[in-house]
């Protein structure tokens, strides 16, 4: 069997050009934290709220300005971060007008840097708000989750990189909706 010229070049030619795409495209997205068991929650409000904040503490000092960083006050409770040897990933949905909402940290990629293109987080929260007609608490909350990532599970030089702002952080809902940007404090 002999293979003409013209077909072999247009072979040569394709292989080229997906070589040439492969190479050109993000790394594979690196885990860095997943929570197993979802909640099922249902996003039943048409916007998300104006004064959500979703983002990464990456040190004491920036654990200190996050009160400022969330709006209204809102307060973080439970224990701190050991910043020596972690960072915290937190998501606060702002303050809702009653209970029935609630927000978590679901799963934290990081997806790294492809040629011409820059690195980034992408950061998923699982969201509920309540349905229409459910009875629900008539009072102000501010929900909220913080997860604590051992820095070690990042990839060599994610974490500086993010600290001076070289990395972009997405956020998502379970519905694929933008919460972001995200931010690293």
């Amino acid at each position: 069997m002999r293979v003409q010229t013209p077909a072999f070049a247009v072979l040569a030619l394709l292989l080229a050009m997906l070589a040439y795409t492969f190479s050109h495209q993000e790394g594979a997205p690196v885990k860095v934290f997943t929570r197993d068991a979802s909640l099922g929650a249902t996003w039943h409000d048409e916007k998300v709220p104006p004064d959500r904040w979703v983002g990464i503490v990456l040190s004491q000092a920036g654990w200190e300005r996050l009160p400022g960083q969330v709006g209204h006050g809102g307060v973080i409770r439970g224990a701190q971060p050991d910043f020596s040897g972690d960072v915290a990933v937190v998501g606060y949905m702002g303050m809702m007008r009653s209970g029935g909402y609630s927000i978590d940290v679901r799963e934290v990629r990081y997806v790294p840097a492809g040629e011409g293109k820059r690195g980034r987080v992408l950061i998923t929260v699982e969201v509920r708000s309540p349905a229409p007609d459910e009875i629900v608490t008539q009072a102000l909350t501010n929900p909220y989750d913080v997860v604590t990532l051992a820095k070690e599970a990042w990839p060599e030089g994610t974490l500086a990189a993010l600290a001076d702002g070289q990395i972009a952080i997405d956020v998502v809902d379970q519905d694929g909706r933008d919460w972001g940007p995200g931010q690293a404090l």
